[in-house]
């Protein structure tokens, strides 16, 4: 993960990571000595939909699967409590990865006599960068890492702005790192 440099007293930005650095945290799940299944599955889901880890934490979101009524696909879906309308819930397409049922997981981790904070599962995918090879990575490189993989695999930039609820500003940024193809699109829907 490279750096790019700034003026003097200004944070320096760290490149966001590569679909390579990802897998490498992925893999590096699975060798971690407890708790593998539970980062594979995170990381697994925050990859492939971008949602914010609170999301499978917090029954309010009600994370779900359904079938898309025109598609005929399965969605991952959620609510997102502070919307109202059309904006209130968010649905990406499961990917193939995501071999599990993420409702019923969710709710699993919800159910446990210790509950698992968002703290437990940053620490397990830390741990899972280091254990890939992957040195200094950040809950924010991460997860923007994250909005710039699926904006390269071709996720709408709207869809992903509203999973990350952030603003044009910030996706913007993220488009810089998204080859010339992509950037024409993200110049169509006005970013």
């Amino acid at each position: 993960m490279g750096k790019r440099g700034g003026k003097k007293g200004r944070k320096t930005e760290k490149l966001p990571l590569r679909e390579e650095d990802l897998t490498k945290i992925q893999n590096g799940a699975r060798r971690l000595e407890s708790n593998s299944d539970d980062a594979v599955k995170m990381i697994k889901v925050l990859r492939y939909t971008g949602m914010h880890m609170s999301i499978p934490l917090e029954g309010r979101y009600h994370l779900r699967e359904e079938i898309d009524p025109d598609e005929g696909d399965l969605m991952i879906v959620w609510d997102r409590t502070k919307k109202e309308g059309k904006d209130a819930r968010t649905s990406i397409l499961k990917h193939h990865e995501i071999d599990f049922n993420v409702e019923e997981w969710a709710k699993a981790i919800r159910s446990r006599k210790r509950k698992k904070s968002r703290t437990y599962f940053w620490k397990l995918i830390k741990q899972s960068a280091e254990k890939g090879g992957i040195a200094g990575v950040s809950q924010m490189s991460f997860r923007h890492s994250i909005a710039v993989n699926l904006l390269k695999k071709g996720v709408q930039p709207a869809l992903v702005q509203q999973i990350l609820n952030c603003s044009a500003k910030t996706m913007a940024r993220y488009g810089k790192y998204v080859d010339r193809d992509k950037n024409a699109v993200l110049k169509e829907v006005g970013y």
